[in-house]
């Protein structure tokens, strides 16, 4: 009896075995793990209501950082203080084909930036048409073909020609 007293204040339960009471240890047993599993359910329940809680948290930061750029552009478009400029630059009526604006500095960097002038207009080259006329001498002769290169973003230049050879055909090689 004196074990058996020792035995419950140790663990806290009247019935420790299957020898005590079988049917009460067996309920006991099923209703420990019952609650064990709901305790578990409700740990992850919890996990997820926080994740949620952390991705509505990051959701509204992006929103009121968009907003707060969206409130930044307005007064930016609506601030006249700003300066601007416009130039002009003629190269001539005969280039030489080296014609660069270089541009350096500032928001650029000190590395400069060359902007070929000539390149970026065009350069028309061969004889017996001027601006894109291919019968300039008015002739029927149809001289010439125009020969550019084209590349975007610093690719790698892709070389265009076009050809006049009669009144209705005009020939595009690339």
């Amino acid at each position: 009896m004196m074990a058996t007293t020792q035995s419950r204040l140790a663990t806290g339960k009247k019935v420790n075995s299957a020898l005590d009471n079988p049917t009460n240890f067996f309920t006991s047993q099923s209703l420990n793990n019952r609650a064990s599993d709901l305790s578990s359910l409700l740990d992850s329940m919890s996990n997820g209501m926080k994740t949620l809680e952390a991705a509505d948290n990051g959701l509204t930061s992006m929103t009121n950082t968009l907003e707060s750029m969206q409130s930044t552009l307005r007064q930016a478009r609506q601030d006249k203080s700003f300066e601007k400029t416009s130039f002009t630059v003629d190269v001539g009526d005969t280039p030489a084909g080296t014609e660069t604006l270089s541009l350096s500095d500032g928001a650029i960097g000190s590395t400069a930036v060359d902007i070929a002038l000539t390149e970026a207009t065009g350069t028309f080259t061969g004889s017996g048409f001027s601006a894109l006329d291919f019968d300039s001498a008015a002739d029927d002769s149809y001289a010439g073909t125009l020969d550019f290169d084209v590349s975007l973003d610093g690719a790698t230049a892709q070389s265009v020609a076009i050809t006049a050879s009669d009144a209705d055909t005009l020939s595009l090689t690339l």
